[in-house]
C-alpha cells in the first residue's frame, strides 16, 4: 500500500518575509522565525473570521509538513506553532 505525503500547500499562509542573511529551508526555531511572519499575516488575514476558519479547516486535517508559497517549510513542532498561533493571535482588532 503506498504511503501519502501528509504535505499541506498553504498560499500565503506561512508566509516569511526573511532576510537575505537569514534565508533558511526549513523552520528550526519557531519563536525566531515569527518576527518574520507577524506584519505579512496582520496585514494579510485581516479578518478574524478568515483567520478563524482557516484555523478550523486546517487543524482537521491529518498533516506533516505546511509548506506556503514564499518563505520557509514548517514540519513537526514548527507546524503545530504556525497553527495555534494563527488560531488565538496574529490579528488585533
Amino acid at each position: 500500500m503506498m504511503q501519502k505525503a501528509k504535505i499541506y500547500f498553504s498560499g500565503d499562509i506561512g508566509a516569511a518575509l526573511i532576510p537575505h542573511d537569514r534565508d533558511y529551508l526549513y523552520v528550526e526555531n519557531f519563536d525566531d522565525h515569527i518576527q518574520y511572519i507577524n506584519g505579512f499575516h496582520q496585514r494579510w488575514m485581516g479578518s478574524n473570521e478568515v483567520r478563524i476558519d482557516w484555523y478550523e479547516r486546517v487543524s482537521k486535517m491529518s498533516t506533516d509538513i505546511l509548506c506556503s508559497q514564499n518563505g520557509a517549510i514548517y514540519a513537526g513542532d514548527n507546524r503545530s506553532s504556525l497553527t495555534s498561533l494563527l488560531s488565538v493571535c496574529l490579528i488585533h482588532q
